[in-house]
């Protein structure tokens, strides 16, 4: 089964702004879904999205 992070959530563990989570969706580095239809609508990361991120941004020791 899917899970699900709020923007907060993400902005948290990356030690962002909310804003730079949504540019981060804008530009297709993280896959969020609707909660509802409205434009206003919540929006959801997967934390497969998520750890995803985390690891393309994980640099390897001596290779920085």
């Amino acid at each position: 089964m899917t899970q699900y992070l709020t923007k907060a959530e993400v902005a948290e563990r990356l030690r962002v702004s909310e804003h730079t989570v949504a540019r981060y969706i804008r530009r297709g580095l993280l896959t969020a879904v609707k909660t509802t239809d409205t434009p206003q609508g919540q929006v959801r990361i997967t934390t497969d999205s998520f750890e995803a991120y985390v690891a393309r941004q994980t640099v390897t020791p001596g290779r920085a």
